[in-house]
């Protein structure tokens, strides 16, 4: 059935038996990553920036292959298919909206390149944000969090804007999924921050 020499993840997805449960870690490169933290002092970019460019994004994807998981998820952020829609961000230290000119082609480009430096040894995960995350970011112009309340507001205030908001978020994610899925992710997670 597959193709992969370590298939625990697609296993587990098509509900057949397993000798253990798959592993992955949704921050795979993150904060808590020697390797990460040490690219990151050394290359000196903005965050953003890592996202928009395949070589490094794959390089970091593949950082987690040294820990024995079952599935590499690629480096990118939740709210890269908002670029496309005209609303960027960047990091300042959290996500903060912008527009800058980050094109979905480097989702394609990182997730084809993953697929050929793994040759077939692991599954390659895409993900995406919620459509409700999305649309509290959105809303928040950064990290929803800081600005909850308002957000809550605006949601109980402007119910049919939020309508719309989550419609044209749905479409966009269902459309930003089936992208990753042709361009090579093998799976696909849905993130709610």
């Amino acid at each position: 059935m597959s193709v992969f020499k370590n298939d625990r993840l697609i296993r587990v997805l098509n509900y057949l038996p397993v000798d253990r449960i798959p592993v992955w870690m949704m921050r795979q490169a993150g904060r808590t990553d020697p390797e990460y933290n040490q690219l990151r002092k050394n290359d000196g970019r903005a965050l953003e920036e890592l996202f928009a460019d395949p070589e490094i994004a794959i390089k970091i994807s593949l950082f987690p292959k040294r820990l024995g998981v079952d599935a590499i998820i690629m480096f990118q952020d939740i709210l890269t298919p908002l670029t496309p829609m005209g609303a960027g961000f960047h990091f300042d230290p959290g996500p903060v909206l912008v527009d800058p000119e980050i094109h979905l082609q480097t989702v394609a480009q990182i997730l084809k390149g993953l697929n050929a430096e793994l040759k077939g040894e692991l599954p390659v995960l895409g993900f995406a944000g919620s459509p409700m995350s999305l649309a509290f970011f959105l809303i928040a112009g950064n990290s929803p969090n800081r600005k909850i309340e308002e957000v809550l507001a605006f949601v109980e205030e402007q119910p049919a804007i939020t309508e719309a908001l989550l419609e044209l978020l749905t479409e966009m994610t269902v459309d930003y999924i089936n992208f990753q899925m042709a361009s090579g992710a093998h799976a696909v997670q849905l993130f709610e921050s």
